[in-house]
């Protein structure tokens, strides 16, 4: 009962209406806590939506991970790719180059950033296509499309520049080889497999003169990955079966595809001269053996067996930026010319250190809005085959791009990646004890300079041979008992560690500036209450002289700055709530070139809001414990000697 008479007082002196300044200076306070709730709401919604759309845009065209070797060319990424896209973490895996070039269209030009990714994977880390605002992610795919039309071979989908050989076998299915113009080092050959001998069925084969020249299970009608083998005479083994007898002779530079049929086995050797501008080149292979005479076409022309042949093809494709589209002046469908200052080892031989410029035509297939505005005012996107025309840097990838089940989690993705990749087996412990042992054993052999062994004659010499000892394990500990550091894995968020760590302090000060606001208004809350206490004496003394403890009169003031603050912060959080609603429904534009998004975004989160509310009501309470100690002190007699 008692308890609710002190609410009653305190609710009396919040609405007193006795003194008009009174109830505007508790007007004002309960304002000013308002006004510093709604700030920690509206501020830290506004940073959290920087940072949310930020990850967001960044993650648009950027993967969660990237995984490539360290100091080597990335040649086994396919090996690697299938390795990590078996693991249940991983959602998808692509190989990616990533190439600073010119991009040219009329007389506008810009400097781009061009990714070639592979259209088959593609999709699985990042979803390209959900960017486009116009165009189509299809013309990325640089297959050519063989299909039948009335006992016909239809030959669809060449790209220029491109060279192709299409083996016919069985009934009716064609097998595709990308004949590799470049990539080949000198006194080394690449050499790829087909076996369209179904009988067979998946093969083994191994090309003598080189250990790393073995493949298993290779399957039928896929040709194999070229594999680089010394060039001159060579031999072919398919189940212990001599493919040629007499042997190969292989051409440094050069590069060939083996076809196994049922009766014999064909050597095909790429052309290694580029088509004629505009144009492709096709060469068709029977290999069906007694069959029914074959036609090819290619649009209206026709394509004679065995003869290599030019024949019409589309110009290879790229998708660009929205920005960038408009920088350039270009549009879907327009040919843009592409230029880097670099690139590899090419048919046209060695240029000074390895390099020489090149340059290809491509056509706007479609324009993307990633949202960020750096990758859509630089961003350039193509086919990974077409990267590697254009480079000539034969078959290597950049990296590979890796998406994860969990974007936060990354740090225990690493580490699964690195366990595939780099798996520390008993062998490689069995090893390492080895390797110590023998460290050991040299020292006690005195055949280590820097140590000098005692023997254990005395204590003291029993101590320090332990101690060298000891020092001689952690000295080679780094590099035994531990994972091979090959591949280097970066995750996003360390690729972009100084913008978010901005970020994160950014909101940090912003809260902190902001809450001083709450502070100020308990302040006004605390000056509220003691001119109340002073203008409330009488009451106080009397409330006291009928038998209220000085425990309850601060009770009192507590409950009264309590309800002043809940005023304020639930008048805050609306304020505060609805703004955040009011800037996502209606949405405040931004100039993207400064802020890099082009819509204020806002990201409420529960938890911040609580905290908001929560540490309003705690500042409060801590500033009121002053003037409610105040007027619980006053005697009664300091009241009651002015009553008349």
């Amino acid at each position: 009962m008692l308890f609710g008479v002190e609410w009653l007082l305190a609710w009396r002196i919040v609405r007193s209406r006795q003194s008009r300044f009174l109830s505007v200076i508790t007007v004002v306070a309960v304002m000013g806590v308002a006004l510093g709730v709604s700030a920690l709401i509206v501020v830290p919604g506004i940073t959290s939506g920087f940072q949310d759309a930020f990850r967001d845009r960044i993650l648009g065209l950027q993967p969660h991970l990237l995984v490539w070797p360290r100091g080597e060319e990335f040649q086994n990424y396919d090996e690697v790719a299938a390795q990590l896209v078996a693991q249940p973490n991983i959602v998808g895996v692509t190989p990616a180059t990533y190439d600073e070039m010119m991009m040219a269209h009329g007389d506008h030009r810009a400097g781009t950033v061009v990714k070639g990714v592979d259209y088959e994977s593609v999709q699985a880390v990042y979803d390209l296509a959900g960017m486009l605002v116009s165009g189509s992610l299809t013309s990325l795919d640089e297959n050519p499309k063989a299909f039948w039309k009335e006992n016909e071979l239809v030959i669809d989908n060449l790209v220029q520049e491109t060279s192709w050989t299409a083996v016919v076998f069985g009934n009716q299915r064609v097998a595709l080889w990308a004949e590799d113009i470049g990539g080949a080092l000198p006194d080394e050959a690449l050499v790829s497999i087909l076996n369209v001998d179904t009988s067979l069925g998946p093969l083994d084969a191994a090309l003598l003169g080189s250990v790393h020249a073995r493949m298993v299970a290779q399957p039928v009608g896929i040709p194999s990955k070229p594999i680089s083998v010394p060039s001159g005479k060579t031999r072919l083994r398919i189940k212990d079966r001599e493919l040629f007898e007499a042997g190969v002779e292989l051409k440094s530079g050069q590069s060939y595809l083996a076809v196994v049929t049922p009766a014999k086995a064909i050597l095909i050797e790429a052309s290694l001269q580029r088509p004629s501008p505009g144009a492709a080149r096709l060469r068709v292979v029977d290999a069906r053996g007694s069959a029914s005479p074959l036609s090819v076409r290619v649009d209206d022309q026709s394509v004679a067996l065995g003869a290599v042949a030019e024949v019409a093809a589309r110009p290879p494709s790229v998708l660009i930026g929205q920005a960038l589209a408009e920088r350039l002046v270009a549009d879907v469908g327009d040919l843009v010319t592409l230029a880097s200052s670099q690139r590899g080892l090419g048919v046209r031989g060695l240029a000074p250190v390895g390099m020489e410029p090149t340059s290809g035509r491509f056509r706007i297939a479609g324009i993307f809005k990633s949202g960020y505005y750096d990758y859509d005012k630089r961003f350039g996107v193509v086919s990974f085959d077409a990267a590697l025309r254009l480079l000539g840097t034969g078959d290597r990838a950049k990296w590979l791009e890796v998406k994860t089940d969990d974007v936060f989690a990354l740090d225990q993705r690493k580490l699964s990646i690195r366990n595939v990749l780099e798996p520390y087996a008993l062998g490689a412990f069995v090893d390492d004890v080895s390797r110590m042992r023998e460290r050991l054993q040299r020292l006690l052999d005195s055949e280590i300079s820097q140590y000098d062994v005692e023997q254990p004659t005395s204590l003291l010499g029993l101590l320090r041979n332990s101690a060298q000892a000891l020092a001689v394990t952690r000295g080679n500990s780094a590099t035994m008992f531990s994972q091979q550091d090959s591949y280097q894995l970066l995750s996003w968020y360390e690729a972009n560690e100084a913008l978010l760590d901005a970020m994160k302090l950014q909101k940090l000060v912003l809260w902190i500036i902001f809450l001083i606001i709450v502070v100020l208004a308990s302040f006004n809350i605390v000056g509220t209450q003691l001119m109340t206490v002073n203008q409330k004496t009488k009451e106080i003394s009397l409330l006291k002289a009928l038998g209220a403890t000085s425990w309850m009169v601060r009770r009192i003031f507590l409950i009264q700055g309590l309800i002043v603050s809940s005023l304020g912060a639930f008048i805050g959080l609306v304020i505060g709530l609805s703004s955040c609603g009011v800037l996502i429904l209606v949405g405040y534009p931004l100039e993207p070139e400064v802020y890099l998004i082009d819509r204020l975004p806002v990201s409420i989160e529960a938890i911040e809001v609580v905290l908001a509310v929560i540490s309003t009501l705690l500042l409060t309470f801590v500033a009121t414990l002053y003037s409610a100690g105040r007027a619980g002190r006053l005697m009664p007699v300091e009241g009651i000697r002015y009553v008349e």
